[in-house]
């Protein structure tokens, strides 16, 4: 039971964010990410 509340609770978290995640995963593809000069690997 506790399984499946929390795996509602994160389906539902995902709709109600997926237009600010879906923005986010667009500026990171245009721009980067802030550490990208500073990695060594």
């Amino acid at each position: 039971m506790r399984a499946a509340e929390k795996a509602g609770r994160r389906e539902q978290w995902l709709a109600e964010n997926s237009e600010a995640l879906d923005a986010y995963n667009r500026r990171v593809e245009e721009l980067g990410v802030f550490s990208d000069g500073l990695r060594r690997f």
